[in-house]
């Protein structure tokens, strides 16, 4: 919904504003890392945490890094005709992003990205030339960075190569395989509404707090039903916007500028679905923010395009207003709903805000240990 009612008002050139504001946060979250490194030469693996500081797991980072690489790239772009120095720090926020890359050493994010970045260089080889090019350079910078930062003087110092973890934890991950299984078993014995938002995790016990794959997430925790809706609508909106793209560029419908950031809107949304396969970044609110935004644009960019004829428009308004009587209707249904379910645990002070064995659950919000158990 938040995306649907953004993508009335955002277009190219809001997005570009809003990419360029969260490039200058990174440039200052940068200056801050680099001040904490001047303080804090050595990382020990007990506290590599907090080498990213500020957030309370690195992941949290990764998971906005979908959408935050494919869009940074486009800030060296519209900076060409800029002063020399505006064209200098327009490469800051996308190389300081590569270089939490590799400190993060995240697997998950560089695989999604590479791949469908590959995918979008065989839809769209031309424009993608251009952005490649500039995300080879950021890259290549970020890894000297990493290279020099973490690895060659802590080393000089004699403090070892404790910045970064040692190779056999690298290749360790969590084993997926036990994940998804449990989430199957969870859909099976809950097949129409799941087990309720959030409640995976109490079915692991102590481990992490969701499946890391979202289409078993949806499975497990709401059902047979509401993931098909959601399956269906997400193949629906990626291949439409797909194939409008392709459409604007052989009829030559946009600007140089406009077609740069509609593909780095598609990779963005292709590397986030990705990940998601592997990881849980549908539940973490940063990722989750970034989303809203890429797909509101995207929405944008397909209806603005679509709309033809002022008969199209007029059926077009018709489904809108069906449609959003349909959301808020059953907005209206689910508010009463949670307020009669929420009233006797949250409102009357018996409601838990977390999970006894797990500080950290539901493993990115506060609340949300609520039983709902649709067992049929």
């Amino acid at each position: 919904m938040s995306s649907l009612l953004l993508a009335k008002s955002i277009d190219e050139r809001k997005l570009i504003s809003v990419i360029s504001l969260i490039g200058i946060a990174i440039g200052f979250y940068a200056f801050g890392y680099l001040f904490q490194y001047a303080i804090h030469l050595q990382y020990p693996p007990d506290a590599w945490m907090h080498t990213v500081y500020g957030f309370t797991n690195p992941r949290i980072l990764n998971h906005a890094q979908n959408c935050l690489i494919p869009l940074l790239a486009l800030l060296p772009m519209v900076s060409k005709d800029k002063l020399p120095l505006i064209q200098i720090l327009s490469w800051i926020p996308l190389i300081v992003m590569y270089f939490f890359l590799f400190l993060s050493e995240s697997r998950g994010i560089t695989l999604s990205l590479l791949v469908s970045g590959i995918a979008g260089y065989f839809c769209f080889k031309e424009p993608m030339k251009q952005l490649i090019r500039i995300h080879g350079r950021a890259l290549i910078v970020g890894l000297f960075l990493y290279v020099v930062l973490i690895w060659l003087i802590p080393y000089v110092l004699e403090h070892g190569f404790n910045g970064f973890r040692p190779l056999t934890d690298t290749l360790k991950t969590y084993d997926r395989l036990e994940l998804w299984s449990t989430a199957w078993a969870l859909t099976v014995q809950n097949p129409l509404f799941g087990v309720g938002p959030q409640q995976f995790i109490l079915s692991t016990g102590k481990g992490p707090g969701s499946p890391h794959n979202m289409v078993f997430q949806w499975l497990s925790e709401w059902g047979v039903v509401a993931t098909l809706c959601l399956i269906t609508a997400l193949l629906w909106g990626g291949i439409s916007f797909l194939i409008g793209l392709r459409k604007r560029l052989d009829k030559k419908q946009l600007t140089q500028q406009a077609t740069y950031v509609q593909i780095s809107a598609l990779w963005a949304c292709c590397s986030a679905v990705l990940h998601a396969q592997i990881s849980g970044v549908l539940i973490t609110p940063m990722s989750q923010l970034m989303m809203v935004l890429v797909v509101g644009y995207c929405l944008h960019a397909h209806n603005k395009e679509s709309v033809e004829t002022g008969a199209r428009v007029s059926d077009y308004s018709v489904v809108a207003r069906t449609v959003s009587g349909l959301w808020v209707s059953l907005l209206i249904l689910l508010s009463m709903s949670f307020f009669i379910i929420f009233y006797g645990e949250f409102i009357q002070g018996g409601y838990p805000i977390s999970i006894p064995f797990e500080p950290m659950a539901p493993r990115f919000w506060q609340n949300g240990a609520f039983q709902l158990n649709w067992s049929l």
